[in-house]
């Protein structure tokens, strides 16, 4: 947990929310976890949230969420959305790097970055049982256009195109 990856804009968002009934649980270590947690004891939010650390079995903490959401600053790629969407979990991701060439236009909900407020109401929106299953329908298949076999498979195109422009 670094400032980086936007844990603290889920807490702010969290506080913003409408319901009491949503519950967060983040997974991962680092130099802001405490700085966190006691956000969390300072705004009386500690009955909806649950720190749990370094997570060895990520896809069976993935299967027992209802909802992922990733909120980084910055990021290259997100393997860790990937594997979210993979599990079939509706995601919610922040419009920056890489996020919205996986997401597309409708497998997730993307967020401007470190914005409390469009957060909260994307996870308000998400709390909604039949938004959830649109995205969750979409998730593995999104997924798919990651997996290993997918890129080894476009990377073999690339190279028999090099390799026909080439003459060979």
């Amino acid at each position: 947990l670094h400032r980086g990856k936007g844990a603290d804009t889920i807490v702010r968002a969290a506080q913003l929310m409408d319901t009491p009934l949503a519950c967060f649980t983040i997974a991962g270590d680092g130099p802001q976890r405490a700085e966190l947690e006691a956000e969390v004891a300072r705004l009386g939010l500690q009955d909806r949230f649950h720190f749990l650390g370094y997570v060895h079995d990520v896809p069976s903490f993935l299967h027992s969420l209802d909802a992922f959401v990733f909120p980084s600053a910055s990021e290259g790629f997100g393997y860790a959305l990937v594997e979210a969407l993979a599990c079939g979990l509706p995601c919610i991701a922040s419009n920056v790097g890489g996020i919205p060439e996986i997401l597309g236009e409708d497998g997730g909900i993307m967020v401007p970055p470190d914005d409390p407020q469009a957060l909260a109401d994307a996870m308000q929106k998400m709390m909604d049982p039949e938004v959830r299953r649109h995205y969750s329908a979409l998730a593995p298949e999104i997924a798919k256009r990651f997996s290993i076999e997918e890129c080894a498979r476009r990377y073999a195109e690339i190279y028999e195109e090099l390799l026909e422009r080439r003459g060979g």
